[in-house]
């Protein structure tokens, strides 16, 4: 798996040396393979927040009402990778910030938007409902979460399937 930085640098690099075709053949094999994508069971993924909710949840657990909302509605936002979860969220607060990180515990059932069938639920779902909704109509469909390239990460709308690790 690569991020569309790394994809960048590699075809610059390789139409720099002369080797594009085979850049371009990995990088082709590389994107074919995100739509391969299975489970999440066992990933682990990465909640920015400030210093004081982090302690709180350590404590006491993700309280999913604490939700601000988001493009996905109201959940418990989380990224696939630290660095992400860092700048989206923790460089963004006017007070210190920190990143939790949680491992998916198997049984989630996480809609991947990379994959058209996930993607075409997902629409069906949400269609005419107000965003604000979303997480309803998730948790009334027995949806966990929900990947989204745009931001490389997970919606979560139900906490049950994370494990705090860090």
């Amino acid at each position: 798996y690569i991020d569309m930085m790394t994809a960048s640098l590699l075809f610059r690099a390789g139409n720099a040396s002369g080797e594009t075709e085979r850049v371009s053949n990995l990088l082709l094999q590389s994107i074919e393979s995100l739509e391969l994508v299975g489970s999440f069971d066992g990933d682990v993924v990465y909640h920015g927040t400030s210093v004081e909710n982090a302690e709180k949840i350590r404590n006491l657990g993700i309280d999913m009402k604490k939700s601000s909302g988001g493009y996905f509605g109201y959940g418990f936002y989380t990224a696939i990778d630290e660095e992400t979860s860092r700048c989206n969220y923790c460089d963004f607060l006017d007070e210190p910030g920190t990143v939790l990180a949680f491992r998916i515990l198997p049984g989630a059932n996480i809609l991947d938007l990379r994959k058209e069938e996930d993607s075409n639920t997902f629409s069906d779902l949400v269609g005419g409902v107000e965003v604000d909704n979303y997480h309803n109509v998730m948790k009334r469909n027995k949806v966990d979460g929900v990947f989204d390239r745009s931001f490389e990460g997970i919606i979560f709308y139900t906490s049950k399937y994370l494990e705090l690790i860090k």
